[in-house]
């Protein structure tokens, strides 16, 4: 409560570590423990000084944290900490890699991004990095009354899980969670004009063809949704939709067909 007061009187924003304790059987665990009593009531108080004074905090859940004493093996194993082990007893551990473009919503239209894709994989499951960059710019981009130029640069985190596989195509289910920046150019000096960080997620649904083969056609279909924004001229909304992809898959894995 000491950190509360403190940040409090000194106008100090708090980065506050959750816990998914609190979140158990759709809430109703949080009083299972004292620890998810404690936790829960402190979500309930800084949610209060928020309505109250204007308190400024981020609540942040550590989920699968790594590091020197990660849990590897067992029921509470981390998902790095799994990869971890099979890679050092050489357990079917591979990696993936796409590179291809998705046509992604922007301004009830379809604007054309590069996207990389690089995955540890490991039997169904993989775990990697993406990243994906607006190609060329949005030219037309209207914050009444002006026209803007669009450049945006995303990079984050991607979780698969692959749900089926036959002799020619095989099916999984993705989900992305990215962050990066929106800059808004002018179109004729192409000057800085304003810009914004910017989250969102993408779950998606992949196929890829010929999985025999260790280089496969690609193609993704899914939804992008942008969940944070730091422009209130801006809709998150208009950001947001279906998207599709396509490109080339790199698949080197130790698994048999």
């Amino acid at each position: 409560m000491l950190d509360f007061k403190f940040c409090l009187e000194n106008k100090v924003k708090l980065i506050y570590s959750a816990t998914s304790a609190t979140l158990g059987n759709e809430g109703e665990d949080k009083n299972l423990s004292p620890y998810a009593f404690s936790k829960s009531r402190n979500l309930e108080l800084l949610e209060n000084l928020k309505k109250w004074f204007n308190f400024k905090y981020e609540v942040i859940y550590f989920y699968n944290v790594y590091g020197p004493r990660q849990i590897c093996t067992g029921d509470m194993a981390t998902v790095v900490g799994i990869f971890e082990d099979h890679f050092l007893k050489n357990k079917n551990i591979g990696w993936a890699g796409f590179a291809g473009f998705d046509m992604t919503p922007t301004m009830e239209s379809f604007q054309k991004q590069i996207r990389l894709d690089i995955s540890l994989t490991h039997e169904r499951l993989s775990l990697g990095m993406t990243y994906s960059s607006l190609l060329g710019g949005l030219k037309q981009y209207v914050i009444f009354p002006s026209t803007y130029r669009l450049n945006a640069q995303h990079g984050g985190i991607i979780l698969g899980i692959r749900i089926f596989q036959s002799k020619w195509i095989n099916g999984y289910i993705n989900t992305a969670y990215q962050w990066g920046q929106m800059v808004w150019e002018d179109p004729a000096s192409k000057e800085y004009i304003f810009s914004s960080k910017s989250e969102g997620i993408k779950p998606e649904f992949e196929i890829t063809i010929y999985p025999k083969f260790w280089l496969q056609l690609s193609t993704k279909v899914g939804y992008q949704q942008i969940s944070k924004l730091e422009l209130p001229q801006v809709n998150s909304a208009d950001l947001s939709g279906f998207f599709y992809s396509l490109g080339l898959k790199i698949n080197l894995s130790n698994e048999k067909y």
